[in-house]
């Protein structure tokens, strides 16, 4: 079993090598409203995996993480 961290942000700031994911993601999807014990099915491109929620931190707003230009 592989622990990662992810933080769920918008989609101005998404940057997912740095694990910055969206609500609307398929695995930000699962997450948000999720609560820690939850074993949640994710449906991705490469298929589909369990993801076991192991705790959440509320994070406040963070003005250091750019937003990406398109």
């Amino acid at each position: 079993d592989e622990i990662y961290t992810v933080q769920i942000v918008s989609k101005m700031k998404t940057n997912v090598l740095n694990s910055m994911i969206t609500k609307d993601s398929p695995l930000g999807k699962v997450l948000f409203g999720s609560k820690v014990g939850d074993i949640l099915p994710v449906s991705a491109p490469c298929g589909t995996y369990n993801v076991i929620i192991q705790e959440i931190i509320k994070g406040n707003d963070d003005d250091n993480i750019p937003i990406n230009s398109y």
